[in-house]
């Protein structure tokens, strides 16, 4: 995603060029289920390939780390929208349209079983706890819809956060 702002910014697309393989291989395509959602075992936070929360302890508002992680299927969903633009920017429109439709089925994933009724983010699948950072990361990378921005704004985290 950083790569995709580097590129607007300078109109260099040589980093996209020389990355795009590795980029494409580093997603969770593979643990994708037919929700919609990338279902991770949880495994402890020193393990190689955890689902992080590097908030202090004091900022995590109690979340809970499930199978399929809200913060997890955001950052997925974003990558592959990144990845659909790089590749209509490197002229590859077929791979372009595999992006947009692995992130098309996993923003509605989200939607369709990560949103409360309410607008917020639960933290993931089997939890209705909704940690105020579940629902500050979709709205950060822009997947929420305009219609929850309000309900976001109440529940996003305050400056210190202890």
């Amino acid at each position: 995603m950083l790569a995709w702002e580097e590129y607007l910014a300078t109109g260099d697309d040589a980093l996209l060029r020389s990355d795009l393989d590795l980029w494409r291989r580093a997603t969770y395509d593979r643990d994708l289920r037919a929700d919609g959602l990338v279902h991770r075992e949880v495994l402890p936070a020193s393990s190689w390939d955890a689902v992080l929360v590097d908030w202090p302890v004091s900022c995590r508002d109690d979340v809970e780390i499930t199978p399929a992680n809200t913060v997890l299927n955001a950052f997925q969903a974003a990558a592959h929208d990144a990845l659909a633009r790089i590749c209509t920017v490197l002229g590859r429109a077929r791979e372009a349209e595999h992006h947009a439709s692995l992130a098309a089925l996993t923003r509605e994933g989200i939607e369709n079983h990560l949103v409360r009724e309410d607008g917020t983010y639960r933290d993931g699948l089997d939890t209705d706890h909704a940690a105020r950072h579940s629902s500050a990361i979709p709205a950060a990378l822009g997947l929420a819809p305009a219609r929850w921005h309000r309900e976001l704004g109440r529940h996003s985290p305050q400056a210190g956060c202890g």
